[in-house]
């Protein structure tokens, strides 16, 4: 995979660094549920985590242009970062688990892990495990922008 991603409002930016190529991604309104892109990571050749500013994470396959999954629960701010992404999969991605960390506004840090079923991911997620703002706060790992740190 060689994308980066910039979100700009409720639009991501999708350049390939090795070919300069440059898409936009820009989720069906309903699908955000009213709420702005805050943060977006890759998790595939063809999903986006997108942190959103009503502290969901929302997976979207790009090449079906929508939201797939949902992940509420482990944030009550906006997201700001998404981070340590894995695919845990067998060959043909039919079984296996998504796994990745978010943090938001006020630190809080949540622990998610998506089962694929049958080729598609779990439609309504709760965190494996939520760290409040205290706890969070320090956590380098996921870069939060909190005023305390």
């Amino acid at each position: 995979m060689n994308w980066i991603l910039v979100v700009l409002e409720n639009l991501v930016m999708m350049v390939d660094y090795q070919t300069n190529e440059v898409r936009e991604v820009r989720p069906p309104a309903a699908s955000l549920a009213k709420s702005k892109i805050t943060a977006a990571e890759p998790v595939s050749g063809r999903l986006i985590a997108l942190g959103c500013s009503d502290g969901c994470v929302r997976l979207y396959d790009w090449t079906k242009g929508a939201v797939v999954a949902t992940c509420a629960g482990g944030h009550d701010k906006a997201i700001t970062r998404i981070t340590s992404v894995s695919v845990d999969a067998d060959g043909e991605s039919s079984t296996g688990v998504v796994r990745f960390v978010s943090a938001s506004t006020n630190a809080a840090v949540a622990l998610w892990a998506l089962p694929i079923i049958n080729g598609g991911l779990a439609r309504d997620v709760e965190p494996v495990k939520s760290l409040p703002p205290s706890v969070g706060c320090c956590v380098r790992a996921v870069q939060c922008a909190c005023v305390r740190c």
